[in-house]
């Protein structure tokens, strides 16, 4: 996977700033699933933001192989509410796509993984979807509202993921999963917060084998510095499958240091 990319943006003022892309991208993969894909990069779109509370980026073209329409924002409803949106489309392996989605990571304030742009869930996809090695046009599709309180955050999300093999070796045949999640975040003192979510998720992730699996998890972070936290979590995770060979359950348990510079 070799490419290049170049974006320029103009910002007319504070509430928009058009901008276009150009470059080139190369795809090859080899084995049973070859596949080559060579060609020039494009697109166009602009970044909204008519108040402080709010960023929406909205754009068209051809990115990671695939021409589409792209989104990612967040909306402030009132000073506390926002709602949180992405969309994204692009063709590349399983680890690809993780790879895609820690890169646009940024640590919330549970000590926890969010989406820098937005605020919102940073994994679109997820674990209903599929096991097995190849190469996909990945579809992504995440909703999601959060409201601060005096001392908790409320936040839940929906999100539609679909995946389409690519190469010589497969039909194109396309498969999906549906995932809904809430999350809660209470703060027992101005150094203390505790976290729980839980995910459920329902998809046909492998030739059309029904999954479905249920993610559930407690953490606690305690600020230390202005820097530097300690965590603990604990997760759960379990996938029920039409294949008894694909039926999984685990449990997780962490502990660590954060330090940001």
């Amino acid at each position: 996977d070799d490419s290049f990319n170049n974006r320029v943006d103009y910002a007319f003022d504070q509430s928009i700033a058009p901008y276009v892309w150009f470059g080139w991208d190369r795809l090859q993969y080899s084995g049973s699933d070859r596949l080559g894909l060579n060609g020039p990069e494009w697109g166009v779109g602009a970044v909204l933001t008519p108040n402080p509370d709010t960023n929406i980026d909205v754009s068209y073209g051809r990115l990671n192989s695939t021409t589409s329409f792209r989104f990612s924002g967040r909306y402030g409803i009132t000073a506390r509410t926002a709602l949180t949106g992405s969309y994204y489309s692009g063709i590349t392996t399983q680890t690809g796509l993780l790879r895609q989605q820690l890169d646009a990571a940024a640590v919330g304030n549970n000590g926890g993984l969010i989406d820098s742009k937005t605020g919102g869930s940073l994994f679109q996809a997820n674990n209903a979807l599929g096991i097995a090695p190849g190469i996909y046009r990945f579809d992504t599709l995440s909703l999601g509202a959060s409201t601060v309180l005096e001392r908790d955050t409320v936040s839940v999300t929906l999100g539609y993921s679909e995946q389409t093999p690519q190469g010589s070796s497969h039909t194109g045949v396309s498969e999906s999963a549906k995932t809904a999640g809430v999350s809660w975040t209470h703060l027992v003192n101005p150094n203390l917060a505790l976290t729980a979510d839980t995910y459920v998720s329902f998809g046909t992730p492998s030739g059309g084998v029904g999954q479905n699996s249920v993610a559930a998890g407690l953490s606690g972070n305690y600020t230390l510095s202005e820097t530097v936290s300690a965590f603990a979590r604990y997760a759960f995770y379990e996938r029920q499958s039409d294949q008894t060979a694909l039926s999984m359950y685990q449990d997780l348990f962490l502990v660590g240091l954060t330090k940001q510079f």
